[in-house]
């Protein structure tokens, strides 16, 4: 920035647009190169963006004082930002209404290639969304790369190569995307994901009221061989979904998680009247049955209860309709060229016997396929570790699986006891008096539920050197908690698509 003018002004920051400004381009001294001509054109009513500059005296204040700001300057900022807002009917930080600003700083002299510039300052994960929505995923989410790529290299000192490049470094801390669906996965690699860590197959029987019908008729069967029947109704559907995903990430590994929920989650909505009388039409069901099995799923703690592994050891034949679906659309898109990297990950494992029953099973249905379509294809199966006693006891689990992903927001309430859908009655509280620094779902918890990840890696390393770690919470994409995943040696963080470049920008961060 140029010297300030010897007599002060007491004005700071100085509007131009709506055909006015409160410069000219005589005010080089005081307002930069580019916010005088800016002030110029809009004065002689070009159609000039609204905009503010901060002047070369608020620069000098701000070195003089420390490099802190000066007093009643970031409320004069404000205002200048509302003044935008008001004239472009947007706002900072509104999805439905997203103002993305261009931020550049300036000199009374021009220096070509000695400024810096910073564009679509506004977006975020919810903006991000909230613009795709209106302008599509591609444009979106290219902008909020830009922005991110251009945030890490002005604010944060973190190289454009490094931000771009997959250094060899950064293969310790790859970042994978949790995507459900053929679109899904499409999206999180043009978002630079290097994988799917998570695919939750259990939202694919929400996709279509056919589907559904069958999860409920499997629900409601009395006996294992209607229940197979309508597992065989879903089988089609599965297989097809995997074989969009392999498709679209041909080339990167994919990890499929087997059925996670509790049954219940599948049932209709309403109360037990309304739930019944939709069971029997849907189903064939008589009411008394309907109401029979309604009492028996109804738990009074579904968290811990029967869900996950427990599922598939209870009833074996929804594991393997699973598993059949994966490797025949595996080999399905093998045979059409695509590279297929399929990972098989069972949930809720807190013992090496289930998990143990459930990789002799999986195994036992791969071998079924490749003998019957006359092809082979690698394939791995691990298990998450989301209870605590799983952390603990890694070292045995580590004997079956060949991969561990932390599910951090299980991990997290069993370590704490906090129900992740009731914490808002208190969380607040306990963050206004300091007992929480951060919300634990938010934020890992790195004394408590990072001790966990850090003894469970430590000690499945130890029984399978080669073991791949990482995570599929949502913690895999806040920034913090992704620089604990790196520095303690986890070979990948998934997170939803849009978060992607976040995460990116955090293992980034951790080189740097």
């Amino acid at each position: 920035m140029a010297p300030a003018p010897c007599g002060r002004s007491s004005q700071r920051v100085f509007h131009f647009g709506k055909g006015k400004s409160e410069g000219n381009k005589n005010m080089k001294e005081l307002l930069g190169g580019k916010g005088a001509n800016l002030a110029e054109m809009a004065s002689i009513g070009l159609s000039v963006p609204p905009g503010f500059t901060v002047s070369t005296e608020a620069c000098q204040q701000y070195q003089e004082a420390g490099r802190a700001l000066p007093p009643g300057l970031w409320a004069e900022v404000l205002d200048g930002l509302r003044w935008v807002e008001e004239y472009m009917g947007a706002a900072l930080g509104d999805p439905r209404r997203p103002l993305l600003l261009s931020v550049r700083s300036g000199a009374a002299v021009s220096m070509p290639g000695m400024m810096d510039t910073v564009l679509n300052l506004g977006l975020n994960d919810q903006v991000a969304a909230g613009l795709a929505a209106k302008s599509g995923d591609r444009f979106a989410y290219d902008s909020f790369r830009r922005f991110l790529d251009m945030f890490g290299n002005v604010v944060m000192d973190i190289p454009h190569a490094l931000f771009e490049e997959k250094l060899e470094a950064m293969k310790k801390a790859k970042v994978l995307a949790n995507a459900d669906t053929p679109e899904d996965a499409l999206a999180a690699r043009n978002n630079g994901a290097e994988g799917i860590g998570l695919c939750r197959t259990e939202h694919m029987f929400f996709a279509s009221d056919e589907r559904i019908k069958a999860v409920r008729q499997m629900i409601m069967a009395p006996t294992v061989e209607l229940r197979q029947q309508a597992l065989d109704r879903l089988l089609p559907y599965q297989r097809s979904d995997f074989e969009g995903i392999f498709r679209a990430m041909d080339g990167l590994s994919v990890t499929i998680r087997l059925l996670d929920p509790p049954l219940h989650e599948f049932l209709p909505e309403g109360n037990v009247e309304e739930i019944v009388r939709e069971l029997c039409s849907e189903t064939g069901a008589n009411q008394e049955d309907a109401l029979a099995r309604i009492e028996k799923l109804s738990e009074v703690n579904p968290m811990l209860g029967f869900r996950g592994c427990r599922l598939g050891i209870s009833y074996p034949e929804l594991t393997e309709m699973q598993a059949r679906a994966i490797f025949e659309a595996a080999i399905a898109m093998t045979n059409q060229g695509v590279q297929v990297f399929p990972e098989i990950m069972v949930p809720l494992v807190g013992t090496p016997q289930e998990l143990g029953h459930q990789v002799a099973l999986i195994r036992q249905v791969a071998n079924k396929v490749f003998t019957s379509m006359g092809k082979t294809i690698g394939y791995k199966i691990g298990t998450m570790i989301e209870i605590p006693r799983a952390a603990l006891v890694a070292d045995e689990i580590a004997e079956q699986a060949e991969f561990f992903s932390f599910g951090t927001n299980d991990l997290t309430q069993m370590t704490f006891g906090y129900s992740r859908d009731d914490v808002g009655k208190f969380i607040p509280i306990y963050l206004a008096q300091g007992i929480l620094q951060h919300d634990p779902f938010e934020v890992l918890d790195q004394r408590g539920v990072g001790e966990l990840v850090k003894l469970a890696t430590e000690r499945g390393r130890k029984a399978r050197p080669n073991l791949k770690v990482g995570i599929c919470g949502e913690h895999g994409g806040e920034p913090s908690s992704v620089a604990f995943f790196a520095k303690t040696g986890l070979d990948y963080v998934s997170c939803s698509p849009f978060r992607v470049p976040i995460a990116r920008l955090a293992a980034a961060q951790v080189l740097v």
